[in-house]
């Protein structure tokens, strides 16, 4: 027979509520939202409160910027800090755009491909483990 101390009652009195397996990835697109034959991307748009370029260089690939009458309550910003939140679907400091699936395979392929080059690029770094001795 276990015994219960007064310890461990005050223990399970004070522990947190279980962790609810209702979590929701913040990175998921709205309901509603995605076309058919289409592939969205959170791409990132400030740092810091400096400019990045990503949605520019997107753009320029053929990525569109996804409205925010598509989906209602996707954007919340009650203090009005962004001003693309009333136009676009955002979440903190990244835009949900979106591209058909021919030219989203092409900017990953061309993003694998720079990734892979500064590799390349830099010196005694290797992404080949054939041959790797751990001795």
């Amino acid at each position: 027979m276990t015994r219960i101390t007064r310890e461990m009652e005050t223990r399970a009195n004070n522990m947190k509520p279980a962790y609810s397996m209702m979590y929701r990835d913040p990175t998921e697109v709205p309901p509603g939202v995605k076309r058919e034959g289409y592939t969205c991307y959170w791409a990132a748009y400030t740092c810091r409160g400096e400019s990045l370029y990503r949605v520019d260089e997107l753009a320029s690939w053929g990525w569109s910027l996804v409205s925010a009458d598509r989906a209602k309550d996707a954007t919340i910003d009650l203090l009005g800090n962004n001003p693309l939140a009333g136009k676009y679907i955002c979440k903190k400091d990244t835009i949900l755009m979106e591209a058909p699936d021919e030219i989203a395979k092409a900017t990953l392929a061309n993003d694998h491909r720079q990734a892979a080059d500064t590799i390349r690029s830099m010196t005694h770094v290797t992404t080949d483990y054939v041959g790797y001795n751990r001795y």
